[in-house]
């Protein structure tokens, strides 16, 4: 699994694109059945699809599903950290030195004066959520990404986390949104390694392995928006079309679940979904929307109050391109 950039062709025997691995990693849900706090911290900290951030939305709470990272480093010597790629924020932040909370325990955190291209940039800069928020400072450094280098990019130095980032399988985020949803301030990674000429394309796509069913109308009948993002597990949607969904493929929910649990055995026998999109249909195995959990197993959709959000479960059976220069996105079957 990878992320890909397009690196300017200066030869013609050189590739043009850059490969930046992506591991699967233990997911906070995981990690805290483990230790007997994951519906502890689901409670206390519930998950709010979308929050705001001044006139903008940041898709980022307590998502204990997201499980994919990639290896970024920062400074000069390298200082390596486990990102978050995310569609739906803008900003690149790590850990700081400073942020002592139990919450950094576990996470890589950045020594700025173990780095000699380091700069201070000093603007705080806070990012809101309905459960609470992270803040820090902005500085500047040199960044490096598979093998491109990126001179003076701006970056977020965390000093305050929620308490749920201690159980996240990545130390900070890499944001891939358009420039304008920053909250660090600066150009962006991706912009600035376009700027720099370091990619022919400004574009990047994903690999992440990850409607209609039998032909009937079970959700969208006429029509929605949808959004595609990689800081989102699951395919989220309003909570009656979830449930439709849910009753055609044999699930059901307990209590106030915004999830489904389903038998692992009825697998086999269980409906793909087909999203329809633009005129072209995407089909999704059983294989692809049933997903274990420590005690069975669930559908991977899910109920929130807003738009539909086809997030990492759609990305790990279609290839998804970001297509930045001409604002869109396309899919093809991953292999």
């Amino acid at each position: 699994m990878s992320t890909r950039v397009h690196r300017p062709e200066h030869k013609a025997s050189e590739c043009c694109m850059v490969r930046i691995p992506l591991f699967r990693g233990k997911s906070a849900r995981q990690a805290l059945e483990e230790e007997g706090k994951y519906e502890e911290y689901k409670a206390k900290y519930p998950h709010q699809r979308r929050v705001k951030r001044g006139v903008s939305s940041v898709p980022l709470t307590f998502d204990a599903e997201i499980t994919y990272y990639g290896v970024i480093a920062i400074g000069n010597p390298h200082q390596y950290f486990k990102v978050l790629f995310d569609t739906g924020s803008t900003d690149l932040w790590v850990p700081a030195l400073n942020c002592n909370a139990d919450v950094c325990r576990n996470h890589a955190k950045f020594n700025s004066s173990a780095s000699y291209t380091f700069q201070k940039g000093g603007e705080k800069f806070t990012i809101s959520y309905d459960t609470g928020l992270v803040k820090g400072v902005s500085a500047y450094d040199m960044v490096m990404i598979s093998d491109i280098f990126v001179a003076h990019q701006i970056f977020g130095l965390v000093d305050y986390e929620l308490p749920f980032f201690e159980y996240l399988p990545w130390d900070g985020i890499q944001g891939l949104a358009f420039p304008a949803a920053t909250s660090v301030g600066g150009t962006p990674l991706f912009s600035n390694m376009w700027n720099q000429g370091k990619i022919d394309q400004n574009q990047f796509s994903m690999y992440l392995r990850s409607i209609t069913i039998n032909g009937n109308m079970v959700a969208c009948a006429v029509g929605c928006v949808a959004t595609v993002d990689s800081g989102t597990a699951l395919i989220t949607g309003p909570g009656k079309e979830i449930d439709n969904i849910n009753g055609w493929v044999g699930a059901f929910t307990k209590g106030n679940d915004v999830t489904a649990t389903v038998g692992c055995s009825n697998m086999a026998f269980m409906p793909d979904l087909v999203f329809n999109i633009n005129g072209f249909a995407f089909s999704f195995p059983p294989s692809a929307y049933v997903l274990p959990t420590r005690s069975g197993c669930m559908t991977g959709l899910e109920k929130v109050s807003g738009r539909w959000i086809l997030g990492e479960v759609f990305m790990r059976h279609y290839y998804t391109v970001f297509d930045v220069q001409n604002s869109r996105v396309g899919f093809a079957l991953a292999v």
